[in-house]
């Protein structure tokens, strides 16, 4: 062994894996000190390495050792030592998890809540969900995540989950929306709305999601406006959440129809076809004239969406 150790920082990179390899393959309990070291190797990988072989071979054993890589550097390292602890432990490390959900490091905290999650703890919710208030946005946005992965959340959580529209964090702006989306939460209108001028034009797509799942009138002059966003992606959104509300609306709205027709000579072939499936859906006759001059279109699938359309008005 100690002939074989100068190799693991050996320039060519494929030696310290021969070396793993030969090391798992041996299955010897006098590699165990060796491969715990390796766990403070400078390279990721040769951490990570070290750490599976550390799982597979001796158990619960090396918990003690594997612990404190919840809070690696390298996020691929840390999931590994997550999935690992699991896998040995199950259940019994639960308490752990919970203790390490007030960790100083932010990374630690994050890999209690992935744990947690992966064990569908679902008593560890309440816990979870105090994170949301977290200094740190990952872990906000972790937090969110779970919550939503395990359905842990219920409706005394939403009035908190609603505030996180106005996190300064982008991706738990739209975590809480996604949630928000679920359970048609009305009470968060207000909140939703300034989203759709939000400067990341996934915080938009996602806005006009919750807003097409809440499905609520009084929404429909709000929208209108991102049928000419700068973003094809939220223009192709914002038409069928209009058409959304067309479909529920008992009469026909001139308005949005006319906008939509308006849409039909939109540069994007993608928003173009989900005008023509949102006016086919809208029972509105009064644009067959329209839709029948898409049919000479120069993109195939937008002819024939408009003869789809034709047929369904």
């Amino acid at each position: 062994i100690p002939d074989i150790l100068p190799f693991i920082t050996a320039a060519n990179s494929e030696v310290p894996y021969f070396i793993l390899d030969a090391m798992e393959k041996a299955d010897d309990p006098a590699y165990k000190p060796y491969l715990i070291a390796f766990l403070k190797n400078s390279k990721p990988d040769i951490r990570e390495y070290s750490l599976r072989i550390l799982c597979k071979s001796f158990g619960k054993s090396v918990i003690p050792d594997i612990m404190p890589m919840l809070d690696d550097n390298d996020s691929y390292v840390r999931y590994s030592a997550m999935k690992g602890i699991i896998e040995i432990a199950g259940k019994e490390i639960v308490p752990d998890m919970l203790k390490l959900l007030r960790s100083e490091n932010a990374n630690a905290r994050a890999s209690a809540i992935a744990a947690l999650s992966e064990l569908d703890e679902k008593s560890a919710s309440a816990e979870i969900f105090s994170m949301l208030s977290d200094k740190a946005g990952d872990i906000r946005y972790q937090a969110l995540v779970a919550l939503k992965a395990r359905n842990w959340t219920d409706e005394s959580m939403l009035e908190t989950i609603a505030i996180m529209l106005k996190d300064s964090d982008s991706e738990v702006r739209q975590q809480a929306m996604q949630i928000l989306e679920k359970f048609k939460y009305t009470a968060a209108l207000p909140d939703i709305l300034p989203l759709l001028k939000d400067s990341d034009e996934y915080i938009r797509i996602n806005a006009l999601k919750t807003l097409s799942a809440i499905n609520d009138e009084k929404t429909m002059l709000e929208i209108l406006p991102l049928l000419k966003d700068s973003s094809k992606r939220v223009r192709r959104e914002a038409v069928q959440a209009v058409g959304g509300l067309c479909r529920k609306s008992q009469a026909i709205d001139k308005t949005a129809i006319d906008h939509l027709i308006l849409s039909l000579n939109d540069g994007d072939e993608d928003v173009r076809n989900a005008v023509l499936y949102e006016l086919g859906y809208a029972g509105d006759k009064s644009t067959i004239p329209a839709i029948s001059m898409m049919l000479k279109d120069v993109d195939a699938e937008v002819r024939n969406s408009a003869a789809k359309a034709i047929i369904e008005l």
